[in-house]
């Protein structure tokens, strides 16, 4: 098995064996601190919005879900149950109503990738307090659940970016980002029959263009405060 793979298991294994332990001391407890929605961050390729959802869950103190852990969790169907154990028994079964609920709607694809997809992203939401990158995740949850970001910038600006981190040509980088991209909108497009580019889609859009990676992360912040009417942690 590649070291990657061994890699993401690992932290899928240590996030449920984590969750387990909250939910133990919720139950002990009966009562819990003040549920926080989830940060979605989408972004354009080479426009750092991973970096700045990791500065974003480093500052409120959350959990940061990069997209390839996300899509390995969603791809490993056995894996399915252990997630929905982690959830008290009266929010499980509102999830299997809701997914199978929007399964057969039109406007969303009946794979069994996407059925495991939205049962992470939904369980992820429903822990609260996680910054989601990628996979569609402003999608498939309410308003209500989360702040959705999308960050933007220049394409000239991105493919310079990428070349100067990836140590080759513009023409090269001008390649990948045009792959990806496309590959992004493919997968939005086939999933969720809509365009990632749409900004009503979105509460907030950053231009990381112009802001660095710092002032994305104050606006995010600020965003959050905004919509949901605190920061975790007190946390600026």
């Amino acid at each position: 098995m590649h070291d990657t793979t061994r890699g993401l298991e690992a932290i899928v294994d240590r996030q449920i064996r984590l969750w387990n332990l909250k939910r133990e001391a919720r139950q002990k407890t009966k009562k819990g601190d003040r549920h926080w929605p989830v940060v979605t961050i989408s972004r354009e390729y080479g426009a750092l919005g991973a970096a700045v959802g990791h500065k974003v869950a480093q500052r409120f103190g959350f959990e940061f879900w990069d997209q390839e852990i996300v899509h390995a969790m969603a791809n490993n169907t056995g894996i399915d149950e252990v997630l929905l154990e982690t959830l008290d028994e009266h929010t499980r079964n509102n999830l299997d109503m809701l997914i199978e609920g929007i399964l057969r709607g039109e406007s969303y694809t009946e794979s069994e990738y996407l059925r495991q997809l939205m049962r992470v992203v939904h369980t992820i939401g429903n822990h609260g307090g996680a910054v989601i990158i990628g996979r569609g995740a402003q999608y498939i949850l309410e308003p209500e659940e989360a702040l959705r970001v999308r960050a933007v910038c220049a394409r000239e600006l991105r493919i310079q970016g990428l070349a100067d981190r990836g140590g080759f040509s513009k023409t090269k980088a001008s390649k990948e980002v045009e792959q990806v991209e496309q590959d992004r909108h493919a997968f939005i497009e086939h999933h969720y029959q809509q365009d990632v580019r749409e900004p009503s889609a979105y509460d907030l859009l950053v231009n990381t263009g112009t802001l660095s990676t710092e002032q994305t992360a104050d606006l995010v912040v600020q965003g959050y405060n905004a919509r949901f009417g605190g920061i975790p942690g007190g946390k600026r």
